[in-house]
């Protein structure tokens, strides 16, 4: 079922551009100027061309133009060529070898982009290299989603699932932080007595359009799987006090009603991670609203567990008994805090009556 899907998602889904297709598009001008300069030095060209030079032909102008052209655009293009295929190999490794392994390769893939704009002044536009560095995003995008599969994330188990979205983010932050890092070293790179010429265009025209949607699109989902981590304890977790069975049944109801919560995103109809489906950020915003209300009653039970407890040794059992829970959650820990803080309070008031003792 999930082959089915990921196969419909990669029909449906328009293809972006990688950054084989700069490399490629260079190649295949050199070779089509090639031809073009071949033909232009036929012998029978040139023939004609003396005929047209010799009846000081209006056309000859037109034509030492063009012969002027093709030279110029082949000899750009082979120097393009001759240091874009410098790239290549670094190219293969990220795409050939496990995303881990890829990651040494990430900074001389980079340094090497650097050089090429150094030393090959007819690639220094900011157009090209836009578009190329582009390109090498989406390669991380496709990369990203090799490892991970998006169709199929969340018919996976949570504690498997979360440590390779973990570090599929991790991997791609590194990315763009050896990108700034080039991105300042840059000017220290020319040759001395040379003027620098700098990237005067803002990151964000590179990581704006793609990237950087992704990036947050796999966050949020990693935001699900920490949710679901912390909320799947609560199977473990007892109450104890006077009120233990009433809790622990609104305990029991609390870890059912996430479950269900939880349930949708196993047969997504969509690719989650495809984050120009807006289709994710509707689910995701029912699952939010779910767990927000989840907390506040998760909270509420914390704090009547707690105001059960008789003594300081109850409290700190009780404490313990929560251990590895959900403790730490945004609205329980509200609750929490209160809690301790009146706990101590009450610990300060006993001090201070023994002191007056």
């Amino acid at each position: 079922m999930a082959s089915k899907r990921r196969n419909m998602f990669q029909k449906n889904k328009t293809q972006e551009t990688t950054e084989n297709a700069e490399i490629d598009f260079w190649a295949s001008r050199v070779k089509n100027l090639d031809s073009v300069y071949n033909q232009l030095s036929d012998p029978r060209v040139k023939k004609m061309a003396f005929v047209l030079e010799q009846s000081q032909s209006v056309y000859m102008e037109c034509f030492n133009k063009l012969f002027k052209n093709v030279v110029a655009a082949l000899t750009e293009a082979r120097e393009v060529n001759k240091y874009l295929t410098t790239l290549t190999r670094y190219l293969d490794q990220i795409e050939s070898t496990d995303l881990w392994e890829s990651q040494d390769v990430y900074r001389p893939f980079m340094h090497t982009i650097c050089l090429v704009w150094v030393h090959c002044p007819y690639y220094r536009s900011s157009t090209r290299i836009i578009n190329f560095m582009k390109e090498t995003c989406n390669m991380m995008i496709t990369e990203s989603d090799k490892f991970l599969d998006p169709p199929s994330l969340f018919q996976g188990e949570v504690e498997e699932t979360l440590p390779k979205l973990a570090g599929v983010l991790k991997n791609l932050t590194l990315y763009k932080n050896l990108f700034l890092e080039y991105y300042d070293k840059l000017p220290a790179m020319f040759p001395e007595g040379e003027e620098p010429v700098v990237w005067q265009f803002h990151q964000k025209l590179i990581f704006e359009p793609r990237f950087d949607p992704y990036f947050k699109r796999l966050s949020l989902i990693e935001y699900i799987f920490t949710t679901a981590i912390e909320y799947l304890k609560l199977e473990k977790v007892e109450i104890g006090g006077y009120k233990a069975r009433t809790e622990s049944e609104k305990l029991v109801a609390i870890f059912e009603e996430f479950n269900n919560a939880y349930a949708m995103f196993a047969n997504l109809p969509y690719n989650p991670g495809d984050f120009e489906d807006p289709s994710f950020d509707s689910d995701l915003q029912k699952f939010d609203k779910t767990i927000k209300d989840l907390d506040w009653r998760l909270a509420a039970i914390i704090r009547l567990a707690f105001d059960d407890c008789t003594n300081f040794e109850s409290i700190f059992k009780d404490i313990q008994s929560q251990k590895g829970g959900k403790l730490h959650l945004p609205f329980s820990v509200v609750s929490c805090v209160l809690f301790f803080w009146n706990m101590f309070r009450r610990l300060d008031a006993i001090l201070c009556l023994s002191d007056c003792g």
